[in-house]
């Protein structure tokens, strides 16, 4: 099986979305501040290791889902996981 990447851009967008946010960098900082999930510039990181961190938040399953959809072009099921 092909390992997928988020860019660090589609991680920022995703951050954004599930914030509600219009401002990337504020969402990123929360997202550090509140689960310890760092998105730095420059950098990828696996689509599942990413999926797996966000499943243990407090953000709806659908919503990560939708967001990682949206953003990536790639369906996710966290179940599937």
């Amino acid at each position: 099986m092909k390992t997928e990447y988020l860019s660090y851009d589609e991680q920022r967008k995703i951050a954004e979305d599930l914030y509600n946010l219009t401002d990337s960098l504020e969402a990123c900082d929360r997202l550090e501040k509140d689960y310890g999930i760092q998105i730095r510039p420059g950098r990828s990181v696996e689509l599942n290791s990413f999926a797996r961190a966000l499943d243990k938040t407090k953000f709806l399953n659908v919503d990560v889902e939708k967001a990682i959809s949206k953003h990536s072009g790639r369906p996710l099921r966290l179940r599937d996981l």
